[in-house]
């Protein structure tokens, strides 16, 4: 992975797993739609866009007033483990 792509995931993972630890344990609608909006706008990102889609997700479809799907779900979880350098993953 290209140094400066890396920096800018590690960067851009935190603000993402922020927003999706947000996310889970409010029950507060404003809040969760704060959480959510973030997440759509993180995985916005093209590197992030690009793992998310060639993994069987569809962001931004995948993220609704609902909720996330587990596809995208299971992504993020992907992303940061990316970020941690537990998953190898090469652009």
């Amino acid at each position: 992975m290209d140094k400066r792509i890396k920096e800018e995931w590690i960067a851009r993972n935190k603000v993402l797993q922020q927003a999706f630890r947000d996310y889970y344990p409010t029950i507060n609608s404003k809040q969760k739609e704060d959480a959510l909006r973030k997440i759509q706008q993180s995985l916005e990102w093209s590197p992030f866009m690009n793992y998310v889609l060639d993994h069987g997700g569809f962001p931004p479809d995948g993220i609704s007033k609902y909720g996330i799907d587990l596809i995208t779900e299971r992504c993020i979880g992907d992303i940061d483990k990316i970020a941690k350098g537990e998953i190898d993953y090469d652009f």
